[in-house]
């Protein structure tokens, strides 16, 4: 729903959509693990963090987006959406960006 969420995964998250999240300022920690099935983050200002294991895309949605890349790999599209995003990568993979 709407408001801010964090989630920092070290496990195996699976599903039609693996993490979708609703408006709201959110944060995605990817320590370890998977997750299939894309991440929605939603409107609002999100940043996902990838230091290590593996998501099949990741949709950012509206607002000011952040998205760093340190190890790990997205086997699909990364989508940022509009607003004013930025996009770091020091290592891992990503399909695309969009």
């Amino acid at each position: 729903g709407a408001g801010d969420s964090v989630l920092v995964n070290r496990g195996t998250i699976s599903g039609r959509t693996g993490v979708q999240f609703g408006a709201g300022n959110d944060r995605l920690d990817m320590q370890a693990g998977s997750i299939s099935g894309g991440v929605l983050q939603g409107d609002g200002n999100d940043v996902l963090v990838l230091g290590n294991g593996t998501i099949d895309s990741v949709d950012q949605g509206s607002g000011d987006d952040q998205m760093t890349v340190t190890g790990g790999t997205v086997t699909g599209v990364v989508a940022q959406g509009s607003g004013r995003d930025d996009f770091v990568m020091s290592g891992g993979t990503i399909g695309a960006l969009q």
